[in-house]
Protein backbone atom coordinates (compact mmCIF):
# COMPACT_ATOMS: atom_id res chain seq x y z
CA UNK A 1 0.00 0.00 0.00
CA UNK A 2 1.35 3.63 -1.14
CA UNK A 3 1.62 5.98 1.33
CA UNK A 4 -0.03 8.97 0.24
CA UNK A 5 1.67 12.48 1.95
CA UNK A 6 -1.12 14.25 3.32
CA UNK A 7 -0.99 18.37 3.29
CA UNK A 8 -2.99 20.49 6.02
CA UNK A 9 -4.38 23.16 3.32
CA UNK A 10 -5.49 20.10 0.78
CA UNK A 11 -7.77 18.81 3.31
CA UNK A 12 -8.92 22.54 5.18
CA UNK A 13 -9.57 23.75 1.83
CA UNK A 14 -11.81 21.09 1.16
CA UNK A 15 -13.54 21.21 4.84
CA UNK A 16 -14.16 25.15 4.16
CA UNK A 17 -15.70 24.48 0.90
CA UNK A 18 -18.12 22.17 2.52
CA UNK A 19 -18.89 24.56 5.19
CA UNK A 20 -19.15 27.62 2.57
CA UNK A 21 -21.85 25.66 0.23
CA UNK A 22 -23.68 25.00 3.26
CA UNK A 23 -25.33 28.63 3.60
CA UNK A 24 -28.07 29.68 1.13
CA UNK A 25 -26.84 31.87 -1.99
CA UNK A 26 -28.84 34.41 -0.44
CA UNK A 27 -26.47 34.97 2.18
CA UNK A 28 -23.83 37.27 0.78
CA UNK A 29 -19.93 36.26 0.93
CA UNK A 30 -19.18 38.85 3.95
CA UNK A 31 -22.30 37.59 6.29
CA UNK A 32 -20.72 33.99 5.37
CA UNK A 33 -17.31 34.55 6.69
CA UNK A 34 -18.39 36.13 9.50
CA UNK A 35 -20.72 33.67 10.21
CA UNK A 36 -18.39 30.73 9.43
CA UNK A 37 -16.03 32.81 12.09
CA UNK A 38 -18.79 32.12 14.79
CA UNK A 39 -19.23 28.62 14.31
CA UNK A 40 -18.15 26.02 16.75
CA UNK A 41 -18.91 22.97 14.34
CA UNK A 42 -15.57 24.46 11.88
CA UNK A 43 -13.73 25.31 14.50
CA UNK A 44 -13.43 22.15 16.14
CA UNK A 45 -13.03 20.55 12.44
CA UNK A 46 -10.02 23.27 12.14
CA UNK A 47 -8.24 22.09 15.47
CA UNK A 48 -8.88 18.45 14.36
CA UNK A 49 -7.03 18.99 11.42
CA UNK A 50 -4.34 21.40 13.17
CA UNK A 51 -3.81 18.54 15.47
CA UNK A 52 -3.63 15.89 12.94
CA UNK A 53 -0.78 17.04 11.28
CA UNK A 54 1.31 18.55 14.28
CA UNK A 55 1.26 14.96 15.86
CA UNK A 56 2.87 13.83 12.64
CA UNK A 57 5.79 16.07 12.43
CA UNK A 58 8.53 14.09 13.39
CA UNK A 59 11.73 15.50 14.57
CA UNK A 60 13.59 14.91 17.73
CA UNK A 61 13.91 18.45 19.12
CA UNK A 62 10.26 19.59 18.35
CA UNK A 63 8.74 15.84 18.78
CA UNK A 64 7.57 15.87 22.14
CA UNK A 65 6.88 19.63 22.48
CA UNK A 66 4.44 19.32 19.27
CA UNK A 67 2.77 16.37 21.50
CA UNK A 68 2.11 18.33 24.13
CA UNK A 69 0.39 20.60 21.95
CA UNK A 70 -1.59 18.47 20.02
CA UNK A 71 -2.66 16.73 23.41
CA UNK A 72 -3.55 20.43 24.31
CA UNK A 73 -5.35 21.17 21.15
CA UNK A 74 -7.17 17.79 21.96
CA UNK A 75 -8.79 18.81 24.83
CA UNK A 76 -9.52 22.29 23.76
CA UNK A 77 -11.30 20.92 21.31
CA UNK A 78 -13.41 18.65 23.82
CA UNK A 79 -14.09 21.99 25.91
CA UNK A 80 -15.32 24.10 23.87
CA UNK A 81 -17.21 21.94 21.07
CA UNK A 82 -18.00 18.61 23.05
CA UNK A 83 -15.94 16.91 20.25
CA UNK A 84 -13.63 13.86 21.09
CA UNK A 85 -11.37 13.80 18.36
CA UNK A 86 -7.74 12.34 18.75
CA UNK A 87 -5.33 13.19 16.38
CA UNK A 88 -5.00 9.86 15.31
CA UNK A 89 -7.99 9.40 13.83
CA UNK A 90 -8.21 9.27 10.39
CA UNK A 91 -10.55 11.24 8.68
CA UNK A 92 -10.30 12.49 4.39
CA UNK A 93 -11.14 15.67 2.74
CA UNK A 94 -14.63 17.34 3.50
CA UNK A 95 -15.47 16.87 7.30
CA UNK A 96 -18.46 18.47 8.19
CA UNK A 97 -20.12 18.16 11.50
CA UNK A 98 -23.82 19.74 11.43
CA UNK A 99 -23.82 20.65 14.95
CA UNK A 100 -21.40 19.98 17.96
CA UNK A 101 -21.93 18.10 20.72
CA UNK A 102 -21.62 14.69 22.71
CA UNK A 103 -19.41 13.34 19.37
CA UNK A 104 -16.74 10.85 19.88
CA UNK A 105 -14.63 8.90 18.12
CA UNK A 106 -12.05 6.22 18.99
CA UNK A 107 -8.53 6.62 18.14
CA UNK A 108 -7.92 4.28 15.42
CA UNK A 109 -10.91 4.41 13.46
CA UNK A 110 -10.53 5.37 9.53
CA UNK A 111 -12.96 7.61 7.41
CA UNK A 112 -13.37 8.54 4.39
CA UNK A 113 -13.87 12.00 2.20
CA UNK A 114 -16.95 13.72 2.86
CA UNK A 115 -18.01 12.51 6.12
CA UNK A 116 -21.27 14.36 7.58
CA UNK A 117 -21.84 13.94 11.81
CA UNK A 118 -24.45 15.12 13.44
CA UNK A 119 -24.69 15.50 17.09
CA UNK A 120 -24.99 12.59 19.86
CA UNK A 121 -23.00 10.52 17.01
CA UNK A 122 -20.44 7.73 18.88
CA UNK A 123 -18.00 6.10 16.57
CA UNK A 124 -16.42 3.25 19.11
CA UNK A 125 -14.03 -0.09 19.01
CA UNK A 126 -14.46 -2.93 21.50
CA UNK A 127 -12.02 -5.09 22.70
CA UNK A 128 -11.54 -8.44 20.95
CA UNK A 129 -11.14 -11.73 23.31
CA UNK A 130 -7.66 -11.91 21.48
CA UNK A 131 -6.59 -8.81 22.92
CA UNK A 132 -6.44 -6.38 20.14
CA UNK A 133 -9.42 -3.47 19.47
CA UNK A 134 -12.03 -3.89 16.99
CA UNK A 135 -12.54 -0.31 14.66
CA UNK A 136 -14.89 0.89 12.22
CA UNK A 137 -13.34 1.78 8.79
CA UNK A 138 -15.58 4.11 7.39
CA UNK A 139 -16.02 5.02 3.85
CA UNK A 140 -16.52 8.06 1.09
CA UNK A 141 -20.08 9.96 1.44
CA UNK A 142 -21.37 8.55 4.71
CA UNK A 143 -23.53 10.92 6.78
CA UNK A 144 -24.31 9.53 10.30
CA UNK A 145 -27.90 10.97 11.89
CA UNK A 146 -28.30 12.32 15.30
CA UNK A 147 -27.77 10.03 17.99
CA UNK A 148 -26.50 7.13 15.90
CA UNK A 149 -23.64 4.63 17.06
CA UNK A 150 -21.22 2.59 15.00
CA UNK A 151 -19.43 -0.14 17.11
CA UNK A 152 -16.38 -2.27 16.99
CA UNK A 153 -15.10 -4.05 13.45
CA UNK A 154 -18.11 -2.46 11.35
CA UNK A 155 -17.10 -1.96 7.36
CA UNK A 156 -19.44 1.13 6.21
CA UNK A 157 -19.18 1.18 2.27
CA UNK A 158 -19.69 4.12 -0.09
CA UNK A 159 -22.47 6.82 -0.22
CA UNK A 160 -24.33 4.93 2.86
CA UNK A 161 -26.83 6.90 4.98
CA UNK A 162 -27.22 6.20 9.10
CA UNK A 163 -30.65 7.28 10.30
CA UNK A 164 -31.01 8.76 13.91
CA UNK A 165 -30.29 6.68 17.20
CA UNK A 166 -29.46 3.91 14.81
CA UNK A 167 -27.34 1.09 17.02
CA UNK A 168 -24.54 -0.50 13.73
CA UNK A 169 -23.24 -3.61 14.67
CA UNK A 170 -22.82 -5.17 11.15
CA UNK A 171 -21.44 -4.27 7.86
CA UNK A 172 -23.22 -1.71 5.75
CA UNK A 173 -22.72 -2.02 1.97
CA UNK A 174 -22.72 0.79 -0.51
CA UNK A 175 -25.86 2.92 -1.15
CA UNK A 176 -26.89 1.63 1.98
CA UNK A 177 -29.88 3.71 4.28
CA UNK A 178 -30.08 2.15 7.51
CA UNK A 179 -31.95 2.77 10.97
CA UNK A 180 -33.17 1.13 13.76
CA UNK A 181 -31.45 -0.83 16.84
CA UNK A 182 -29.66 -2.88 15.70
CA UNK A 183 -29.61 -1.09 12.02
CA UNK A 184 -30.79 -3.24 9.28
CA UNK A 185 -31.07 -1.92 5.85
CA UNK A 186 -33.61 -0.20 4.91
CA UNK A 187 -32.96 0.09 0.93
CA UNK A 188 -29.96 0.08 -1.21
CA UNK A 189 -29.55 3.43 -3.39
CA UNK A 190 -28.10 3.17 -6.82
Amino acid sequence: MKRVKVRYGDYLSTDLKRYWNAYPETIGPILRVLMMLFQWELHAVILYRLNFHISRIRTPVLGSVLGYIGYVLQKLNEALSGVRLPASVSIGPGFFIMHTGNIGFHPLCQIGSNFTIAPGVSVSGKVLDQGGPAVPKIGDNVFLGVGSKVVGSVTIGNDVVVGANAVVVNDLPDGAVAAGNPARILRIRS
